[in-house]
């Protein structure tokens, strides 16, 4: 999100937005969002939305050059 739309909402209404088009229009059951661990706005806005934290842990790899 560019800073100037910053804590204005958009970002959970985009998010929901998005559910919305994967339920409806691509008849998703499921979804499987990822966020970084220190990202709260994100996981704030996916608990906003209600997405629920499952058990299953993602174990994710970066490589820097």
């Amino acid at each position: 999100m560019h800073p100037k739309y910053l804590r204005k909402g958009l970002g959970q209404r985009l998010h929901l937005i998005g559910l919305y088009r994967l339920q409806n229009e691509f008849k998703a059951k499921s979804y499987l969002g990822a966020t970084n661990v220190d990202n709260s706005p994100m996981r704030k806005i996916m608990i906003e939305n209600g997405c629920i934290q499952n058990k299953n842990t993602v174990i994710s790899l970066e490589y820097c050059i």
